[in-house]
């Protein structure tokens, strides 16, 4: 099941300079090899790299931790392709210096981004307009919503059922959601 949700091969995969990628019936390593044209098959794209022609990546037991912040890049698989911090290019300036130096997740190096965590947004060099927040149209990172909420601006906050709490800070007139059914 863990390979099927990997993804695979269905036909020889080759990118655009005409270089095999992946032979039929092969894992994938990255969900960028992924096609919407037949030639892949996947569960989810997210999972894609959990389970490669090298092994089962989720079995990786190596804790080392050399940057101090909890980023163990060798135990475990994390998806996508084992980031462990979403948007980490929002972790460095225009430039791609970081802004905390000390906890430094990525940085550019004058050719391509390095450090303690896979970058989330392919290659682009710092001063083009790739911004950090990959999956947001303008790259950027948002408080409201544009127009995609019928609630606002905002969504709507519901505590959990069985919260200590007895009211809702955000909602008091509604504590938890009412569609759900109390326990």
């Amino acid at each position: 099941m863990a390979k099927e949700n990997n993804g695979y091969a269905l036909e020889d995969l080759y990118d655009a300079n005409g270089v095999l990628i992946a032979k039929k019936g092969q894992l994938l390593s990255s969900f960028a090899h992924l096609r919407d044209d037949g030639t892949t098959a996947s569960s989810c794209w997210i999972y894609t790299g959990s389970w490669t022609e090298q092994g089962n990546q989720m079995a990786n037991r190596d804790n080392s931790d050399p940057s101090g912040l909890g980023n163990t890049l060798g135990w475990a698989w994390a998806w996508p392709l084992n980031r462990r911090v979403l948007y980490n290019r929002a972790s460095a300036d225009i430039n791609g210096k970081p802004w905390d130096p000390k906890r430094m997740l990525i940085q550019w190096n004058g050719s391509k981004w390095t450090g303690n965590d896979i970058p989330d947004f392919g290659n682009a060099a710092p001063g083009t307009p790739t911004g950090p927040f990959i999956m947001q149209p303008e790259g950027m990172g948002r408080l409201f919503a544009i127009n995609k909420m019928a609630e606002g601006p905002f969504p709507e906050h519901y505590e959990p059922i069985e919260t200590p709490l007895g009211t809702n800070p955000l909602h008091p007139n509604v504590v938890s959601n009412p569609v759900c059914s109390s326990v």
